[in-house]
């Protein structure tokens, strides 16, 4: 599906400032995950290295990157997946992010800390009985790939896109998702990839001068 470039939804919506309504509380809420990504990943990162059969150093950190790589994969399907078929399709999940839709200027967040920490523990849980050292390594790559989606979503909201690049790509992508189509199209956040395999991406058409 494909829209004109000049279409009014690719710069509609929003004022790109953070929220000024925000109170001290919402905004504790929102950024918790900001600060707890990082030490959690590091934490998980260390016990792949740590649990790792005894490897000369330059293997070890192959090994290392390669989990967390495989994790910041999985990420990428795990984000498409929650935001396709639960955010978009769970009557009750569905309510409560319609809230996020209906002001997405808003700084409305989950439980603080609640979702790196589950994703953490499910992840871990799921993968430690096949390898120690992948279930930790992947697993930051999961919390690591969360805390990339998080700082992209914020970001095209509340920052302004000022130059062609990732951030703008992401910015017209999210935005045809808020307010084109029905909402259901382009439910990748950090790329776009997952949409074009199943169908759902939403692509402005370029108009080009005519010869």
């Amino acid at each position: 599906m494909k829209v004109q470039q000049s279409d009014p939804a690719l710069n509609s919506g929003e004022n790109r400032t953070p929220d000024p309504s925000a109170t001290k509380l919402e905004r504790f809420n929102y950024f918790c995950d900001f600060f707890v990504c990082p030490p959690l990943a590091g934490f998980l990162l260390y016990n792949c290295w740590r649990d790792l059969p005894i490897l000369p150093p330059g293997r070890a950190a192959f090994g290392v990157a390669l989990f967390f790589l495989g994790g910041l994969l999985a990420w990428t399907l795990i984000e498409y997946s929650v935001h396709r078929w639960l955010f978009h399709g769970a009557p009750v999940l569905r309510q409560l992010h319609g809230a996020h839709h209906a002001a997405p200027q808003l700084l409305i967040g989950s439980p603080p800390g609640s979702l790196p920490l589950a994703l953490a523990m499910i992840g871990y849980a799921a993968l430690y009985d096949v390898n120690a050292a992948a279930a930790a390594g992947v697993t930051a790559g999961l919390v690591g790939g969360y805390l990339f989606y998080c700082s992209v979503h914020y970001a095209t909201h509340q920052l302004r896109s000022g130059h062609p690049g990732y951030l703008d790509f992401a910015r017209r992508h999210h935005m045809l998702h808020h307010f084109r189509a029905g909402e259901d199209v382009n439910f990748g956040v950090t790329t776009d990839v997952w949409d074009r395999a199943f169908g759902t991406l939403f692509k402005p058409e370029i108009r080009r001068p005519a010869q």
